[in-house]
């Protein structure tokens, strides 16, 4: 299957089930509401504030770890 396209004229045909994300849950999984979290930012702990501004002065991007929950869908 060929999934490349240069352009959106080259995207003349396309499966949906091939461009479509899907968010596999458990069948039997309960939906609940979390709390929102804190800015990333202020979690940082006191070793690692004086490298995270470093970075941010001198615009380097840093690996951010994503959470292992999924956020609430917003309409």
């Amino acid at each position: 299957m060929d999934v490349l396209a240069w352009s959106y004229a080259d995207l003349k045909s396309f499966k949906p089930k091939d461009v479509q994300h899907d968010i596999p849950l458990k069948e039997d999984a309960r939906a609940f509401r979390q709390k929102a979290e804190a800015l990333i930012i202020l979690r940082f702990r006191a070793p690692f504030r004086p490298k995270f501004r470093r970075c941010w002065t001198q615009r380097i991007n840093f690996p951010i770890h994503h959470s292992t929950w999924v956020a609430n869908i917003v309409p």
